[in-house]
């Protein structure tokens, strides 16, 4: 598991969404104004927030069945492990 969290760390540190936070376009567009990422968080509507939160809970149920079914794959981090050397070729 431990070398499954540094594989999904690193993944994670390399999608899109976190490298754009390096082009400063990108960073105009998402603080809108605000002098930093935390500032524009606190901007953030709480009940939004809420009802979509509870929108996912009420999806999950139907979706639970078949993440119960992957992870009781017992072969699941070499599928994922094949998956990224693949892509890394």
């Amino acid at each position: 598991m431990a070398s499954l969290n540094k594989m999904l760390k690193s993944v994670l540190a390399e999608t899109p969404l976190v490298q754009n936070l390096k082009k400063s376009q990108y960073m105009e567009i998402i603080l809108n104004g605000c002098k930093s990422l935390e500032e524009r968080f606190t901007q953030i509507d709480a009940h939004l927030v809420q009802k979509e939160m509870n929108d996912v809970r009420s999806r999950e149920k139907r979706i639970l069945s078949t993440v119960k079914k992957i992870t009781q794959d017992f072969d699941l981090i070499n599928k994922i492990a094949n998956l990224y050397s693949e892509k890394a070729k």
